[in-house]
């Protein structure tokens, strides 16, 4: 839908420096569950959400039927005693996923390319949630940086104390002064990290990867604005033995430059995990199944066919796993919290060793099954039997594509 996003005042010279020149910031579905937790309940009409659409009920039902002919088809020749190729299995496949997923998208508005707009005085909270998401770190440089990710500015801080909000600070920050906060509660880089820097292991002051002042000041404030927020702080575990008494943030993607079309870490972790997972892999354990069902097919030689079977009952098996997983995970939390200390690098170096070596196998073989099975469906047709090309006489009777 382009998602919610926090209109910044493009009048405002600061957002240049604060947010390193974005106007507009992007609520992940994390952000905006943090929101309605701050008491900000975004209220969106039915109207709103329709007049988005692009597409109208009847556009989807004539792809569902038009879709649809092609199971009719295989189905009725079938029936008829005429044999069914390799190629029309595996459209088959496709098929009923592509159904599958227009029954679930029924509702859902196509093509929209406009976020809906917020606008308020959120600067605080804003800042708050750009300090906890990964777009206020620095860009990881040098080799493979394109597979690591930027670290947030917040998990290099802790919270020192508390203190409670006064209309001063809060109208020192909307005017930006850069006077030092009344109170004794405020964000500082965490101990630990002092203590590298000291010892000349630690970059954290250079002005490209320091937090600007003005954006801890603004994020403490937030803190005291909004209550809720001082529980995402955990009493520090790390061994602290100075005496200073600070909490350590919980930090995840709660905004992004726009909305992403694939599952990240800014999807709530329920919704991730388990109603997308289970999907996912059911879909894929019923176009597994469906490429089973040609176990006795006509195949040009008998190794085709072999490699066929095994590649379809991986496939199956693959799928099938992962969505029992899921589900399990649903009725037993203990295993999604191992899912996530594993993403989070935070299992036992010898668990983290398995899981990962189990993934990479069985995601290598499911991708070469995949392909098998695709390659395979088209060069089947090489050498097919005379009576695929014998239509049912009913089926002709009827207008399509």
């Amino acid at each position: 839908m382009g998602g919610f996003a926090l209109d910044i005042d493009d009048t405002d010279s600061r957002s240049a420096v604060l947010f390193n020149g974005a106007k507009r910031l992007t609520l992940t579905a994390k952000g905006v569950a943090l929101f309605a937790q701050c008491g900000h309940i975004l209220d969106i009409s039915v109207d709103e959400i329709k007049d988005k659409n692009k597409a109208d009920g009847l556009a989807k039902l004539l792809v569902c039927i038009q879709a649809g002919w092609m199971i009719i088809q295989v189905i009725s020749r079938t029936a008829a005693g005429l044999p069914t190729t390799l190629l029309e299995v595996h459209v088959v496949a496709h098929v009923v996923c592509a159904l599958i997923m227009y029954m679930l998208w029924w509702h859902k508005p196509r093509q929209v390319t406009s976020p809906t707009v917020l606008k308020g005085d959120w600067l605080p909270l804003t800042a708050y949630m750009y300090l906890a998401s990964q777009m206020s770190g620095k860009v990881p440089q040098g080799k493979f940086a394109m597979f690591r990710f930027a670290t947030p500015e917040l998990e290099k801080l802790a919270y020192f104390e508390a203190r409670t909000a006064r209309r001063e600070d809060i109208d020192q920050v909307n005017h930006c002064d850069t006077a030092q906060s009344r109170g004794t509660g405020h964000l500082g880089l965490r101990p630990t990290i002092q203590n590298l820097e000291q010892e000349g292991e630690a970059t954290l002051q250079d002005p490209e990867t320091e937090a600007s002042s003005d954006l801890k000041r603004l994020a403490e404030n937030a803190l005291l604005l909004y209550p809720i927020l001082q529980t995402r702080f955990a009493p520090a575990r790390d061994g602290n033995t100075s005496g200073t008494t600070y909490r350590m943030p919980y930090v995840t993607e709660l905004l992004q430059t726009h909305a992403l079309d694939w599952p990240n870490d800014g999807l709530l972790r329920r919704t991730q995990s388990f109603i997308m997972g289970m999907v996912l892999w059911g879909a894929s354990t019923v176009y597994g199944a469906i490429h089973v069902a040609a176990w006795d097919y006509f195949f040009p030689s008998q190794l085709e066919q072999l490699f066929w079977r095994l590649s379809s009952i991986w496939v199956t098996f693959c799928a099938a796993f992962w969505l029992i997983t899921n589900l399990l995970a649903h009725v037993f939390p203990f295993i999604d919290k191992i899912w996530v200390a594993y993403n989070k690098r935070t299992l036992g170096c010898l668990s983290t060793v398995v899981i990962s070596l189990l993934c990479i196998l069985c995601g290598i073989s499911y991708i070469v099954s995949r392909a098998y099975i695709v390659v395979e469906a088209f060069v089947s047709i090489r050498n097919v039997p005379k009576g695929v090309y014998d239509t049912p006489a009913w089926s002709q009777v009827f207008p399509h594509l």
